[in-house]
């Protein structure tokens, strides 16, 4: 980072409400031109090592660009469909029309039932 670039950070913890706990934690990071977008840990907003569920996003460019850049990447994560393991465990990204396995339930953005 060059001095007197600007750094504008962005975090978002998803929720699970029913169990009252932060499942994932996201964060867009502006430096100058540059946008970083990733999980990040939900203390410290470092990114975590290994990543689990969401692909980092790195771009380049005006601030406008990169803004729609982050707000696209926010809401494609966002969307996507949540499972957790029966009766505790972690929490899971699952792709869209995917149905809930066995000993699953649905945390977030469970499909239309007909």
């Amino acid at each position: 980072m060059a001095r007197g670039e600007e750094v504008l950070t962005l975090i978002a913890d998803l929720l699970d409400l029913e169990k009252n706990l932060i499942f994932r934690t996201l964060g867009a990071t502006v430096i100058g031109d540059r946008l970083f977008c990733s999980e990040r840990h939900s203390q410290n907003y470092q990114s975590p090592e290994p990543i689990r569920d969401v692909e980092p996003l790195y771009a380049a460019g005006p601030p406008e660009h990169l803004g729609r850049i982050a707000a696209a990447w926010f809401e494609e994560i966002t969307s996507r469909p949540v499972i957790s393991p029966l009766p505790v465990g972690g929490h899971s990204f699952v792709p869209p029309g995917t149905a809930l396995p066995p000993r699953h339930r649905w945390v977030r953005n469970a499909p239309r039932t007909q």
